[in-house]
């Protein structure tokens, strides 16, 4: 897991929708998923899994932020629950990875292992925001996301089109430090991402991730998107690991 990179596609459908929903029931904040729910979610999901790095299982991060859609030219704007859940499966080949950042916002990535590090190959963005919304889209070519390898300094381009739109990320090792989870200390690399969406509705998304590569984990995820145009989308999120070992 390193970031999760989709700008939403079909917001129009549903903000349009959303004009007709009460202001009270989209500013709501959303819950979480619970763990009991992760876990199900999991076992079903987890049946052929391989070991790690990173370890198959649900894992748990402190949550803070919002987000924001624009409609009838007022943005309304919910909170995130102060919990996000992740869970992560494995093939031999590939590592996917569910966001559940609430009830009503997941965000899915699928990765190809290779020697040299993971491709993003497939993405996932569920969100309810008056109406339900879910869109995946194959991402072509698949893009390097994170090298087996990395060192400070160290930067990469990716250029790739997910759902028609294409995108281009800028990648950089920003700093290498020590960081506490749970009480236990693991060395994490700290990667800047920028990217960039084109087409209808263009968007920008910045992420700054600290990877632990003895792990396989991002153990603190920051992550501001955001949508413009008519229908405009913000999004605003830190979410920190609460424990090396996965939940079952």
């Amino acid at each position: 897991m390193r970031k999760i990179v989709f700008i939403v596609v079909g917001l129009i459908v549903v903000l349009l929708a959303a004009g007709a929903i009460s202001w009270w029931r989209l500013s709501a904040g959303s819950g979480a998923v619970s763990v009991d729910t992760a876990v199900r979610e999991y076992q079903q999901a987890a049946e052929g899994s391989v070991s790690g790095p990173p370890r198959p299982g649900v894992y748990t991060y402190a949550l803070t932020g919002k987000e924001c859609a624009g409609v009838a030219g007022l943005m309304l704007c919910r909170s995130f629950p102060t919990r996000a859940t992740v869970i992560l499966t494995r093939e031999p080949h590939s590592i996917t990875i569910e966001l559940d950042l609430s009830q009503d916002h997941l965000e899915t990535s699928r990765y190809t292992v290779r020697s040299d590090g993971l491709y993003l190959a497939w993405e996932r963005t569920k969100i309810v925001f008056g109406i339900a919304q879910d869109v995946s889209a194959t991402v072509v070519p698949p893009s390097l996301a994170l090298p087996a390898t990395l060192r400070v300094g160290q930067r990469w381009t990716e250029h790739f089109n997910t759902g028609g739109l294409p995108v281009v990320t800028l990648n950089q090792v920003a700093r290498k430090a020590t960081m506490a989870i749970a009480g236990t200390h693991v060395t994490a690399y700290e990667i800047d991402a920028s990217s960039t969406t084109g087409g209808a509705h263009p968007g920008t998304e910045t992420d700054v991730t600290w990877h632990a590569p003895d792990s396989g984990l991002d153990v603190r995820l920051i992550v501001h998107r955001k949508i413009t145009g008519v229908f405009p989308y913000t999004m605003d999120a830190d979410a920190t690991l609460l424990s090396l070992q996965p939940l079952r």
